[in-house]
């Protein structure tokens, strides 16, 4: 680029389109699909190296979203399945974006997180804390 700022490229943070089931096979062919079109339109109009984080927080959005159900898709007990379909997406995306420019760059970010219990529920909620704070935040 030409004022020397280096721009990391994000695909894909806690969202999809309304009618794509991230459960569904075709959702990772419809990520690599999405992951080819922002390419093929980077390399003609950025002047740049590319680097792209195709995936943001797979595993935060797999407990938010398919364990807790405050994120899309809204379900509960299905985060490990959220989990797998989310990196299978972002495979196939990393996939698509290295045959466009082989020469791209990948960050995949997936951020150490501790959640703590509102006041007054710590004991409440210590059993799901501890799963989440020494098991799920590293799978």
């Amino acid at each position: 680029n030409e004022i020397g700022v280096t721009v990391v490229w994000s695909l894909c943070h806690f969202g999809y389109p309304a009618h794509l089931d991230p459960f569904h096979p075709d959702f990772a062919l419809a990520f690599a699909a999405y992951c080819r079109t922002c390419a093929e339109f980077l390399v003609r109009e950025y002047r740049g190296e590319l680097i792209f984080c195709p995936m943001i927080e797979p595993s935060f959005w797999a407990y938010i979203g398919g364990e807790k159900a405050r994120f899309a898709p809204g379900v509960s007990g299905a985060g490990w399945d959220l989990k797998h379909a989310l990196c299978r997406a972002a495979i196939a995306g990393i996939n698509s974006l290295r045959e466009v420019d082989p020469a791209c760059r990948i960050i995949n970010c997936d951020p150490i997180c501790h959640v703590v219990a509102p006041p007054g529920r710590e004991v409440e909620l210590q059993e799901e804390l501890v799963h989440f704070n020494q098991r799920l935040v590293y799978q």
